[in-house]
């Protein structure tokens, strides 16, 4: 750090970031080195009442892997306890327009701490839309089914597979990143990355797995266009001579078969979830 850089302190949950998580960072950056001290599993459940969708590892790796943090850590266990805050001793508090909870409880506290710090709030991108308690209640299939989450093949920090329950072909799988955002262009840099990472990763396991010759490989944008759930996903189709599904390549045939299709039993999936996890 330079001299003349300050320490910033920077509090969250961060139970899935989204571009006003974002926007949030990029501000507390410019104002210099920026410590993260992510909420405790059990701090998250005394505030929240309840525990956080993503595990503690998980939510330090999303905060990680935006590259807009100097330093992180994980939270005191106690709500709106300031031992390792005490221990950063930063200068500037950078709390986000809907945290006055904790400004409220800071400045209550202020005179227990033996070193001076301002406390500034950052501005809001889109409070209506991107407030986290709004996308909780609003949260797609993918977040919070636990029938799709049992289903988990394999993971890196920003993404993760698992199979559809309406297949096309066995082994039709889709690559999503964690973070719930409907379109490719929402993602960060980092993710595009890790997301064709998996990608590549997929594909050479659905070859020993199905003995793919080849793949389709397709994602789809929007209600109208046939994205039926808004996170964006990647459906990857191990393809060989002679399976079934339609081999025509008219863009609006050879994804899907005609006529409807019957959803798979659990138990039918998780076969191919332990099949395939055998050749990770």
């Amino acid at each position: 750090m330079n001299n003349s850089e300050k320490k910033v302190l920077i509090f969250g949950t961060f139970d899935g970031l989204h571009a006003g998580h974002i926007f949030f960072l990029e501000q507390a950056k410019k104002l210099g080195e920026v410590h993260a001290l992510v909420a405790s599993k059990e701090s998250v459940k005394v505030r929240k009442q309840k525990n956080s969708t993503h595990t503690l590892d998980q939510r330090l790796n999303m905060v990680k892997e935006t590259g807009l943090v100097d330093y992180i850590i994980a939270g005191d266990k106690n709500l709106h306890g300031w031992e390792k805050m005490k221990k950063i001793e930063p200068d500037i508090v950078f709390l986000g327009y809907d945290q006055k909870e904790l400004k409220t409880a800071l400045l209550k506290d202020k005179k227990e701490f033996n070193f001076n710090f301002k406390i500034k709030v950052g501005k809001a991108l889109d409070p209506k839309k991107l407030h986290s308690s709004i996308l909780n209640k609003n949260s797609c299939v993918f977040c919070t089914n636990k029938d799709i989450q049992k289903r988990k093949i394999t993971e890196n920090s920003l993404t993760w597979v698992f199979p559809t329950n309406i297949p096309i072909v066995p082994g039709h799988l889709l690559v999503c990143p964690k973070r719930c955002v409907a379109t490719f262009e929402e993602l960060s840099k980092k993710e595009k990355d890790a997301l064709f990472a998996l990608l590549e990763n997929t594909k050479t396991v659905l070859k020993k797995t199905f003995g793919a010759e080849g793949f389709n490989i397709a994602w789809n944008e929007g209600s109208l266009f046939g994205q039926s759930v808004p996170h964006l996903h990647i459906h990857v189709l191990p393809r060989k001579n002679g399976d079934a599904g339609i081999i025509k390549y008219d863009p609006r045939k050879f994804l899907y078969r005609p006529g409807s299709r019957e959803e798979t039993p659990e138990k039918e999936l998780s076969v191919v979830v332990k099949l395939i996890k055998k050749n990770l």
